[in-house]
C-alpha cells in the first residue's frame, strides 16, 4: 500500500560498484529498489544498464524497453523530470507497436511530467505557466482516453523471460480516472496562465527558502513552530563506508532550529540546529526506520510523532507514538494503540489549540477502514492532563476519493490546511484550505505560487497567522547532487500580513457624528473571550488597549481608524461626558478575507437623558386632542416613572425601556401603545412624538343590538288623523307607563294574568307547524309549543314559553302554559328588555356623541316591528305605527345630542360630524310570532294583540346597522347591529 510519508524517501548510494554482477543481476537489484521505493539507487542502476544497450552488449533477457520505462519512472519519481521527459518521449516512439503496455505507460507518465514541467519559475515569487506545455499535456491525457490505452496495460513482469498479465479492470478504470483528473488539472492551470499572462508575482507575503543550517542537502519537512523553536523532519542519508553498500539505508529524525527574533515579531537567524536526543525508537538511527511529523501539546507536556520502520526490501509502516515532558526532559515513547489500527498506516500529527475553549485536537491522516481514498484525515480530542486520545472522527466533508495528508488545522481563523492530490492541483501535491464560511464550506486550492508543479505540503501557521511554513521539492529546494535537478524537499515560508484598519464612528443627538470628541478605546478580546468585561479585564491586568488615529473626511465629519489583525474579535468602547458611554463588538472573521478595511457599524452614544414632547391627534381628520381628553400613562420595569418637564413633554432615561399607554376620554377611539426601547430613545436627545389614535369601526359590544319595545298603539299620534306623526319621545315619561308596578295599572301583572291564562283551539290546523313532541320525565308524551324551527335562528341561544296541547272529546285543544316558564320570561322582558335597552340607550347616545365630535360622520339604518293584527299581514295600520315609532327613536336621538351639546358654540358645532338618518328597513312582523304562540291563536283577537308576549315582543324598533364615516382610512366602514331575536335572551 502506498504511504505518503514524504514526498520522497530516497536512498542515496552510490549504486554500482561490483562489476562481477551480470547485467540482469543489476536489473533485478534496480526493479527491488524501485517497489521499495528507493528510486533514487533504481534510477542509478537502470542508468549502467541501459550504457550497455546503448552501445549494443546488453545481451540479458529483459526486454530494453521495460528498462526504459523503469528508467524513465524512477526518474519521474524522485522528481527528475528533465531525464523522465527525455526518456518518456522517447519511448512513445521506439514502443508504439512493440509494447503496447510500455507506450500505454509512457503516454500516461509522459502526460504527467509534462504538467510539471509547465511551470516556469523565475524567482520564488514570481511564477509562470507554459500554456504550450500544459496543452501539450492534456493532448497526451486525451490520447490516452480516447485511444482506450488501458486495454493494453499489464503487471510488471517478474523477470525478464515472463509474460506478464494483464491489470484488473479496476486497475485499468483507475488509469482513465486519473487521465480524466489530469485533464481538469491541465484545464485549471490554462486559466490562471490566461488570467495571468505576464505570471503571477507576489509584492508582499514573499515566499522565502529557510535558510542552508536548516535545510539540507536532503529532504527537509513538516514544519512546526513553536514560540522561536521551529520543530521538523529531517531524512538523512549515511555517508562513508555504509553507502557504498549493495543496500541502502535511509532514516528521519525530528530536529530542533532555534531563531532569534528579528526585532519586528519575524523570524531572525538560526542560533543553534539540535537533533533531539534519541530515546528508544525516537529518531533511532540504527534501525530502518523514520521518526517524523512532531506534534506538542499547548502546556509543552506531550509529543506526538510517527514512527515509520521500514524492513529490508519494504515500504515503511506507520503508527503513532507519545512521549511525556518530565522535568524537561522528553520520556521513552508510547504507541498511541487507542488510535493506531492494525493493518493500516497512522501518521503526520498535529495539533491544534483553541486559546478560547482551551481545547485540543489531534489531526492526523490514515488509509485505515473507512476511508474515502487512499489516505484520508481524522482527528480526535487530546485530554491534556494525561495525553490519552478520544475516539477518531472521520472528516468525511473534507475529504475526497484521492489522497489528502498533511492536516494542520487553525484555530484562530478556524481553517483545515492540508495536502492532496485531488482534482485542480498544479502539481502532484498541492496544499488546499478547507474554509467553513457562513452556510459555504469548501476546499480551495492556496494556487499559485503558494503551490508548483512539485510537491507541495505540511502547511502550517503560527498561532497568531502572521507567518505559514510548507515544505516543497519545487525546483529552489536544494539538491544533493548539483548535476541532478531533482529530489529533495525544502523548507519555505512567507510572512502574512493581517492587518488591516478598523474605522469607527460615533454618533450622538439626532446621529451627529462626535467622533471627534469622543474617548476611544479599543481591547483585543480573541483570547480573553472577555466580551461584556473588557475593559475591566484589561485594566486589571494592566494590559493597553489599541490606540488608532482621528482622520477628517472629504464631508468634514471624523472616522478613528485603527490597525487590527484578521481573525481577531475585538470590543470597542466610546465615550463622551454628555452621553452615557457605549461599546460594540467586531470580529473579523473569514468574511474580512481579502479586504483591508473593516468598517464598524456606527456606535450611537446613548444621551444622560431624553426630553420627549408627545403630541395626540386622530389619525383620519390630523386634528389634535386637547390635553384633557386623553391621558399618558408610562410603564418600566427598571426605571421609574419619567418626570413631566414641560407641556406634554417628558424626561426618560435611555437605559431603560418604557412602555407608553395612550387612552382617550372618548371611548371611540382605541386605546394605543408605544413602545419606547434603547434603540429608539437614543436616536435624539429630544423630540416630537407624534401618537396617531385610530377610531373604533363599530359601537362597543354592550351597546349593540338595542331594541326599543312600545306599549300598544304607542307612541300617541299628534292628532288623530296624522298616523305618522307624534311628539312623544322615548324616555321615561313614554316607558314608565308600561312598566308601572302598581295593581291598578300593572301592565306587568295583566301580562302575566293573561299569559299565563288556558285556551282552546278549535282545530288542528290552526296548530300544523307550531308544535312538536317532546318525551317528558316519567314517560308521558306531551305536546309543545313550537320552540323555533327558523332556520336563520339555528345558532343562537333562545328562550320559549311551554304550552301543554292537550285534545278534548270535542275535537278542539286545551292549550295550558308552563307557570314557571312563563312567569320567568315575562319578567325578564320587562326588568331586561324594556328597562334594560332604555338604560344602555343613554350610553348610545353619548357614544355615538363622542363619535361625532371626533368630526365624523354617523349613519343609523333603523327598522321597525310590529304585531300582527291579522296573521301574515302588514297592515296600512302597521306600516303608519311604524313609522311613527322611528320617528320618536329619531327625535329623542336628536334631542338627546342637543341636550348634551348645549353650550356648545356654533362655530365648535361645525367641526362636528353629523347624524344621518338612512332610509328604514321595511316594516317586518319577523320573530316574535314564531317563537311564542301566535295572538290569533287566542279567541279575543283585540286582546291577545295586546297582552301576549309574542306581540309585546314584535312592537320594537331596532337599530339594523350604524356606519362610522371614514373609519379605518375607508370612505365608510359600518358595524351591524347583532340583531337580536325577541326570543333570545
Amino acid at each position: 500500500m502506498r504511504v505518503v510519508l514524504l514526498s520522497i524517501l530516497a536512498s542515496l548510494v552510490f549504486p554500482f560498484t561490483n562489476f562481477g554482477q551480470t547485467l540482469d543481476e543489476v536489473v533485478k537489484v534496480g526493479n527491488r529498489s524501485f517497489d521499495t521505493k528507493d528510486y533514487y539507487k533504481a534510477f542509478r542502476l537502470y542508468e549502467k544498464v541501459l550504457e550497455y544497450v546503448g552501445e549494443g552488449r546488453y545481451k540479458g533477457d529483459w526486454d530494453s524497453l521495460y528498462i526504459k520505462y523503469r528508467y524513465a519512472e524512477a526518474a519521474r519519481q524522485f522528481n527528475n523530470y528533465e531525464a523522465a521527459d527525455s526518456m518518456y518521449t522517447v519511448l512513445c516512439t521506439e514502443s508504439l507497436g512493440q509494447n503496447m503496455d510500455v507506450y500505454a505507460r509512457s503516454t500516461f507518465n509522459l502526460a504527467q511530467v509534462k504538467k510539471s514541467l509547465a511551470e516556469e519559475i523565475f524567482a520564488l515569487n514570481k511564477t509562470n505557466m507554459n500554456r504550450a506545455v500544459l496543452e501539450k499535456a492534456r493532448q497526451l491525457y486525451q490520447e490516452f482516453l480516447d485511444n482506450n490505452l488501458r486495454q493494453h496495460l499489464k503487471a510488471f513482469p517478474a523477470s525478464g523471460k515472463d509474460d506478464p498479465e494483464g491489470l484488473s479492470p479496476e486497475d485499468k478504470l483507475e488509469f482513465d480516472k486519473r487521465a480524466a483528473k489530469g485533464i481538469a488539472d491541465c484545464n485549471a492551470a490554462i486559466r490562471a496562465a490566461d488570467e495571468n499572462p505576464g505570471g503571477i508575482v507576489l509584492e508582499k507575503d514573499t515566499i522565502s527558502r529557510l535558510s542552508d543550517v536548516v535545510n539540507s542537502e536532503y529532504s527537509d519537512l513538516a514544519p512546526v513552530l513553536i514560540g522561536n523553536e521551529l520543530y521538523f523532519s529531517s531524512v538523512k542519508f549515511p555517508s562513508g563506508t555504509t553507502a557504498h553498500n549493495r543496500q541502502s539505508r535511509t532514516y528521519s529524525e525530528v530536529l530542533k532550529a532555534t531563531f532569534s527574533g528579528d526585532g519586528q515579531g519575524g523570524l531572525g537567524a538560526v542560533l543553534s540546529l539540535d537533533t533531539l536526543a534519541q530515546s528508544g525508537l525516537f529518531n533511532d538511527g540504527n534501525d530502518f526506520s523514520h521518526t517524523v511529523h512532531t506534534a506538542i501539546t499547548h502546556n509543552g507536556t506531550w509529543m506526538y510523532f510517527s514512527h515509520c520502520p521500514q524492513g529490508s526490501g519494504e515500504s515503511p509502516s506507520c503508527k503513532l507514538y507519545r512521549r511525556e515532558n518530565k522535568g524537561g526532559a522528553w520520556g521513552d515513547p508510547e504507541p498511541m494503540d487507542s488510535i493506531n489500527a492494525d493493518g493500516a498506516n497512522t501518521a503526520q500529527p498535529s495539533i491544534s489549540y483553541d486559546s478560547q475553549t482551551g481545547a485540543q485536537w489531534l489531526y492526523f491522516a490514515s488509509d485505515r477502514k473507512g476511508t474515502k481514498g487512499g489516505l484520508d484525515i481524522w482527528r480526535c480530542q487530546v485530554n491534556e492532563a494525561d495525553g490519552s486520545l478520544a475516539e477518531p472522527e472521520h472528516l468525511s466533508d473534507v475529504n475526497s476519493e484521492w489522497n489528502d495528508a498533511t492536516p494542520f488545522y487553525h484555530a484562530l481563523s478556524d481553517r483545515l490546511f492540508f495536502s492532496s492530490d485531488r482534482g485542480s492541483t498544479f502539481g502532484l501535491y498541492d496544499n488546499f484550505v478547507w474554509e467553513s464560511c457562513g452556510s459555504e464550506k469548501i476546499a480551495r486550492n492556496l494556487g499559485l505560487p503558494y503551490n508548483s508543479g512539485f510537491n507541495d505540503q505540511y502547511y502550517f501557521l503560527t498561532e497568531g497567522g502572521e507567518r505559514a511554513f510548507f515544505s516543497s521539492d519545487r525546483p529552489e529546494s536544494t539538491r544533493f547532487i548539483d548535476s541532478l535537478d531533482a529530489c529533495c524537499q525544502d523548507i519555505f515560508t512567507y510572512p502574512i500580513d493581517n492587518s488591516m484598519e478598523l474605522e469607527i464612528e460615533v454618533l450622538g443627538c439626532n446621529e451627529e457624528n462626535i467622533t471627534s470628541e469622543a474617548e476611544i478605546k479599543i481591547y483585543d478580546i480573541t483570547i480573553c473571550g472577555c466580551r461584556e468585561k473588557a475593559k475591566e479585564y484589561f485594566e486589571e491586568k494592566g494590559r493597553k488597549f489599541i490606540e488608532g488615529t482621528l482622520v477628517k473626511q472629504e464631508d468634514g465629519s471624523f472616522k478613528y481608524i485603527a490597525t487590527v489583525n484578521r481573525y481577531h474579535n475585538y470590543r470597542i468602547f466610546a465615550s463622551q461626558e454628555e452621553f452615557e458611554t457605549g461599546s460594540a463588538n467586531i470580529a473579523l472573521d473569514c468574511e474580512y478575507d481579502g479586504r483591508k478595511q473593516a468598517a464598524l457599524p456606527p456606535i450611537q452614544l446613548s444621551p444622560a437623558f431624553v426630553d420627549l414632547t408627545f403630541v395626540v391627534h386622530d389619525k383620519i381628520t390630523e386634528l389634535p386632542l386637547e390635553l384633557e381628553d386623553y391621558s399618558l400613562v408610562f410603564a418600566s420595569e427598571d426605571a421609574p416613572a419619567p418626570e413631566e418637564v414641560g407641556k406634554q413633554t417628558f424626561r426618560l432615561f435611555p437605559k431603560s425601556n418604557y412602555t407608553l399607554n395612550v387612552k382617550a376620554e372618548q371611548s371611540v377611539y382605541k386605546p394605543f401603545t408605544l413602545l419606547l426601547d434603547s434603540v429608539r430613545l437614543t436616536k435624539s436627545c429630544t423630540d416630537i412624538i407624534h401618537v396617531e389614535l385610530e377610531k373604533r369601526c363599530e359601537a362597543p359590544p354592550a351597546l349593540e343590538g338595542i331594541a326599543f319595545f312600545f306599549d300598544n298603539d304607542k307612541p300617541d299620534r299628534i292628532r288623530k288623523s296624522e298616523w305618522k306623526t307624534t311628539n312623544q319621545r322615548y324616555n321615561a315619561a313614554l316607558v314608565d307607563p308600561y312598566f308601572a308596578q302598581w295593581k291598578d295599572n300593572n301592565k306587568k301583572f295583566n301580562y302575566l294574568a293573561f299569559n299565563l291564562k288556558p285556551y282552546v283551539v278549535n282545530s288542528w290546523a290552526d296548530l300544523s307547524g307550531k308544535v312538536r313532541f317532546d318525551e317528558l320525565e316519567g314517560g308521558r308524551t306531551d305536546t309543545l309549543m313550537n320552540l323555533i324551527t327558523d332556520n336563520s335562528q339555528a345558532n343562537l341561544d333562545r328562550e320559549s314559553l311551554r304550552y301543554k296541547v292537550e285534545k278534548r272529546p270535542d275535537g278542539k285543544f286545551n292549550i295550558t302554559p308552563d307557570t314557571t316558564l312563563v312567569e320567568g320570561r315575562i319578567d325578564r322582558f320587562f326588568e331586561r328588555d324594556l328597562k334594560g335597552d332604555l338604560e344602555r340607550f343613554d350610553s348610545l347616545i353619548t357614544y355615538i356623541k363622542e363619535y361625532l365630535e371626533t368630526g365624523s360622520p354617523v349613519r343609523v339604518t333603523m327598522q321597525a316591528f310590529c304585531s300582527v293584527r291579522v296573521s301574515g299581514i302588514i297592515s296600512d295600520y302597521n306600516a303608519a305605527l311604524a313609522e311613527r315609532r322611528i320617528l320618536c327613536i329619531r327625535k329623542t336621538m336628536e334631542e338627546a345630542l342637543e341636550e348634551k351639546w348645549k353650550g356648545v358654540s356654533r362655530a365648535e358645532r361645525q367641526r362636528y360630524g353629523k347624524l344621518i338618518f338612512l332610509p328604514p328597513d321595511a316594516v317586518s312582523d319577523k320573530g316574535a310570532a314564531r317563537i311564542f304562540p301566535d295572538p290569533n291563536l287566542d279567541p279575543d283577537k283585540d286582546e291577545g294583540g295586546t297582552y301576549f308576549l309574542s306581540a309585546a315582543l314584535d312592537r320594537r324598533v331596532q337599530i339594523n346597522k350604524i356606519e362610522f364615516g371614514e373609519c379605518g382610512g375607508d370612505e365608510t366602514s359600518s358595524t351591524k347591529t347583532k340583531t337580536k331575536n325577541p326570543g333570545q335572551p
